[in-house]
């Protein structure tokens, strides 16, 4: 609800967005009743490996719990909504509903660009932000290793338009 009111006073938060996910430890020990009271999954296992440039991966992080998505404003620093997951959930995945819930909360077209590592470099991803006429800043994934250029589909050759 705070969001909403913040959203009706202050008349550019929400226009320029940015996402992410990351690890929420938790113990063992917690009851599976409250987990049932905050509607959570039950916390497992969560692992993130950092490839360099070569595709050697050079971090591990590890860690027992959830993952949090976020979606912020970046000009206020505000968080306009998120998502508490399995660890197993992919980000790209969760991205939608989370950007729906900020659409919630938010006066109507008000979110204009959206800012997102390499996981949400998806088709559905890409196609949602483009049905609802959001801009995207999202990292390319490091697709077409093997082949440097290719034609676009519609071009026969004649263009330049790779």
């Amino acid at each position: 609800m705070l969001v909403q009111k913040l959203g009706i006073a202050v008349v550019d938060l929400g226009q320029d967005t940015a996402g992410d996910a990351t690890a929420l430890n938790a113990r063992k020990s917690k009851p599976a009743a409250a987990r049932q009271e905050a509607d959570l999954p039950a916390p497992s296992g969560g692992r993130k490996e950092y490839a360099d440039d070569t595709g050697k991966v050079s971090k591990v992080v590890e860690w027992f719990g959830y993952k949090l998505h976020l979606l912020v404003d970046v000009k206020h620093e505000v968080a306009l909504a998120y998502e508490i997951t399995s660890t197993k959930a992919g980000d790209g995945e969760t991205l939608p509903a989370v950007l729906r819930q900020a659409q919630a909360n938010l006066p109507a077209n008000r979110i204009r660009t959206l800012a997102y590592d390499k996981a949400g470099d998806t088709n559905d991803v890409h196609k949602l932000l483009d049905g609802a006429k959001i801009k995207p800043l999202i990292q390319m994934r490091a697709l077409w290793k093997e082949q440097a250029e290719q034609m676009l589909p519609g071009h026969d050759g004649r263009s330049n338009v790779v």
